[in-house]
């Protein structure tokens, strides 16, 4: 917690089961609301941050329309 409070993590994948493990995470939760700092309960949602990461850094990202 001490190294999430002082900003040296810059973003959370805290996946749970269980009631107890989510009591267990909210104060991970609340500081990483709090801070802004970027914020995943599944694998599926880290996986496609580090994708949205990756690509931005090959700057493959673009704008397209959703119209047809």
């Amino acid at each position: 917690m001490d190294r999430l409070k002082d900003g040296e993590i810059a973003l959370v994948m805290n996946t749970t089961d269980g009631t107890q493990a989510i009591s267990d995470s909210r104060e991970i939760r609340t500081v990483a609301l709090m801070d802004r700092i970027p914020y995943f309960t599944t694998a599926a949602g880290a996986h496609a941050a580090a994708l949205a990461i990756r690509a931005r850094e090959e700057g493959e990202i673009g704008v397209r329309s959703l119209q047809a």
